[in-house]
């Protein structure tokens, strides 16, 4: 059976929301899909539950990473497990909505040579019982673009959520990865990369795909997964606009400069209260986006030298101080 779509899982320590994610799935599979779990040596019953959903459904197939890779490398894995005409991603959390399968073969048939497909979502609580968030695209109809440059007229970002990327599988093999691995954004990059030269079909309806953004996240422990994703975001982006304005248009690229600027002393400080400890890594990616070694030796070196100490007592004295007046100063937000 030929292939088109690979529902792409990678996993890792996912046991109690894998179920629903796969019975979201596996409740509306068509013929010429397949879903590919690629495991990233988990600690709990996430291997065990997924093989027992391989048992029992044709359609999917489990592997199992020899050691843990980490999430860029496992999405990249779970690709070359892959052998449909398209990937689509899904976090090992997500939801696929009554009719979001069909609605994307309907895309596919009807436009055979598409590059990509964008889907809006839902912004969900962990329980899945009330939206938290508005969707990212305010769009009343489903739009088609042709190329980067087209599509960045009318959106500013490129899709990150997982669930909400459909794209051929061979654009991965003309991107060097490599180089994105430990930005959290590599599908982000494979897509800018790949955009400029692609029909790119926008499904406006936030109805197909629901995000559950659980209360208490893996992505804050000790700032760690914060401050990659911070950083990650504008690495990618400022690497494929180095490529060319008619991959990521200048515009585009200097928003993401001027916020992460913008923010980054107030977010080393929110982060390394909560125990982020710089490593060598997370030194080489900022430097990578500094401005030249003056910029980064002296206004982005210092923040990652900041103690741990000293910035819980700024988020201290900054809690006192918003508690005694409000409008006093602003929030530290990341």
């Amino acid at each position: 059976m030929t292939v088109l779509i690979s529902i792409c899982i990678p996993t890792y320590n996912g046991e109690k929301v894998l179920p629903e994610t796969l019975d979201s799935i596996l409740g509306q599979i068509l013929d010429g899909m397949e879903v590919i779990l690629c495991d990233d040596g988990s600690s709990d019953r996430t291997l065990e539950i997924a093989q027992r959903y391989e048992a029992s459904h044709h359609q999917v197939k489990v592997f199992q990473n020899p050691c843990n890779l980490g999430m860029d490398r496992n999405f990249a894995q779970s690709v070359q497990h892959s052998t449909g005409k398209y990937v689509w991603f899904s976090g090992q959390d997500d939801i696929f909505e009554p009719g979001a399968v069909a609605k994307v073969f309907q895309v596919l048939n009807q436009r055979p040579d598409l590059g990509m497909i964008y889907l809006n979502y839902r912004f969900l609580s962990g329980d899945l019982s009330r939206t938290v968030a508005p969707p990212l695209l305010d769009m009343s109809a489903d739009q088609v673009f042709h190329g980067a440059a087209e599509y960045f007229k009318a959106i500013d970002h490129a899709p990150s959520f997982l669930p909400a990327t459909v794209m051929r599988r061979n654009f991965w093999d003309k991107v060097p990865i490599d180089q994105f691995f430990g930005t959290h954004y590599v599908q982000v990059a494979v897509w800018l990369y790949n955009a400029r030269d692609s029909e790119i079909y926008v499904i406006a309806s936030p109805d197909f795909i629901s995000c559950r953004m659980p209360e208490e996240s893996w992505k804050f422990t000790g700032g760690k997964m914060l401050f990659e994703i911070f950083t990650g975001k504008f690495f990618v982006y400022k690497t494929i606009h180095l490529l060319g304005d008619d991959y990521v248009p200048a515009r585009i690229s200097n928003w993401f400069e001027n916020d992460y600027f913008h923010r980054y002393f107030r977010k080393l400080v929110v982060l390394k209260s909560m125990g982020l400890e710089v490593t060598s890594e997370h030194r080489r990616r900022v430097r990578a986006v500094a401005h030249g070694p003056f910029h980064f030796y002296c206004c982005l070196l210092p923040a990652l030298l900041v103690p741990n100490w000293l910035a819980s007592a700024i988020m201290r004295v900054h809690s006192w101080i918003r508690r005694r007046d409000p409008g006093a100063t602003q929030p530290l937000v990341y």
